[in-house]
């Protein structure tokens, strides 16, 4: 009984390390100091609005995580922050990637389908072993 306790315990202290959601309207904007591509960040109407959040958490926290859209680099986003994309529509690579150093590696991206009548909402989460997740959000 002990054993399984324990266990638990364990699990329990490994399942509070993760990353979880944040909601678009309680994320804060990434600060200028950390915008690279600010042209992707202007409003317009024949534009398709696609908002990434980054998950709060402890795993990552210190670390900025550098946001990519088709290649180039648009933000370094911290916890609980959000950047907002106007796109051209059609399809997107949307990528996430660790800066390196004492953060560590780790990449990983996803194909949108950006459009006008429908704002796309992205999340990027650390995993318990510091594996990035960008992934559709409903936040």
């Amino acid at each position: 009984m002990k054993r399984i306790s324990a266990l638990l315990v364990v699990a329990a202290s490994l399942a509070a390390c993760a990353t979880v959601p944040v909601s678009s309207e309680t994320a804060v904007a990434v600060p200028s100091d950390r915008i690279f591509e600010s042209a992707l960040m202007i409003p317009a109407l024949d534009k398709a609005k696609v908002v990434v959040t980054r998950d709060r958490g402890l795993i990552g926290g210190g670390c900025a995580i550098q946001v990519y859209c088709d290649g180039t680099l648009v933000a370094g986003i911290k916890t609980e922050e959000k950047v907002v994309l106007y796109l051209s529509p059609g399809e997107h690579i949307i990528g996430a990637k660790h800066g390196g150093g004492i953060c560590g590696g780790g990449v990983d991206q996803t194909e949108i389908d950006a459009t006008l009548a429908k704002p796309r909402s992205l999340r990027i989460a650390i995993g318990q072993s510091g594996d990035i997740k960008i992934e559709p959000s409903a936040y």
